[in-house]
C-alpha cells in the first residue's frame, strides 16, 4: 500500500505488522522466511533490535546480493535504492522491457508484502522447507553457496569461522552488523556454519 509519510511516499509493509507482534509475544527479535519472485529464490530477514528496524533481501547462490531497506514506525518503507543497486536488481529478478508496464521497486515490495509470513511458526517451518531444499541442491559442492540465515540460540554465538565467510562475501560491516545480533549466514559446507558456545 502507497502511502505519505512525513511529506514523502512509502510502502506500508501491512504484513509486517502481524508478524512483528508474534516476535514480540514469542521474545523473538530476528526473523528470516524465504521469498520468491519470478521463479527465483531469495531469503529474507527481518529483524527488530536495531532503530529503525531492518528488513533485508538476499539472493541465494555463490555470489549473494544484498538489498537492505529501513522500517520506519507504521511499517513504512520508503520504496527507493541507489540507481546502480536497482539495475542489479533488475538484472537478478530478470526483468525484462515491457512497454506496456515499467517495472518499479514497488512491484516487488508489493509481492514481497503479500508472501511475508504471519507468524514465527509459519517464517520457522517456511524458512527450514527452503533451507532443507537448497541444502539438497548444493550437496555436491564443496564451494560456499550461500543459502540463508541462522539465529543463534541463548548460548551460542557467531563462530570465528562464520564470522570471516561472511566478511569475505558481504564486507566487515555487514559482518559486524550479524555479529551484534547475533545471527550467523547458512552456507552449503557443513563447517562454516558451526557456531561456538559461550564461556
Amino acid at each position: 500500500m502507497i502511502s505519505v509519510y512525513k511529506g514523502e511516499i512509502y510502502m506500508k509493509m501491512t504484513n509486517l505488522k502481524p508478524l512483528y507482534d508474534d516476535m514480540r509475544v514469542n521474545n523473538q527479535m530476528v526473523i528470516n522466511f524465504p521469498f520468491n519472485y519470478n521463479s527465483k529464490a531469495y531469503t529474507c530477514l527481518f529483524e527488530i533490535i536495531s532503530r529503525p528496524f531492518k528488513l533485508q533481501i538476499a539472493t541465494v547462490g555463490k555470489n549473494p546480493v544484498l538489498f537492505e531497506f529501513d522500517v520506519l514506525p507504521g511499517f513504512f518503507i520508503k520504496p527507493y535504492l541507489e540507481l546502480e543497486e536497482f539495475h542489479r536488481l533488475v538484472r537478478i529478478l530478470g526483468i525484462r522491457y515491457d512497454p506496456n508496464h515499467i517495472f518499479k521497486l514497488n512491484d516487488f515490495l508489493r509481492v514481497l508484502n503479500k508472501r511475508i509470513p504471519q507468524n514465527c511458526g509459519e517464517a520457522k517451518k517456511l524458512q527450514n522447507a527452503a533451507i532443507r531444499k537448497r541444502k539438497k541442491m548444493f550437496k555436491n559442492t564443496d564451494k560456499e553457496i550461500f543459502i540463508g540465515w541462522y539465529t543463534n540460540p541463548p548460548g551460542n554465538h557467531v563462530s570465528d569461522y562464520n564470522y570471516l565467510t561472511t566478511k569475505e562475501h558481504f564486507g566487515s560491516v555487514y559482518a559486524d552488523y550479524l555479529k551484534s545480533i547475533n545471527t550467523s549466514t547458512r552456507w552449503s559446507t557443513r563447517i562454516v556454519n558451526a557456531t561456538d558456545k559461550k564461556h
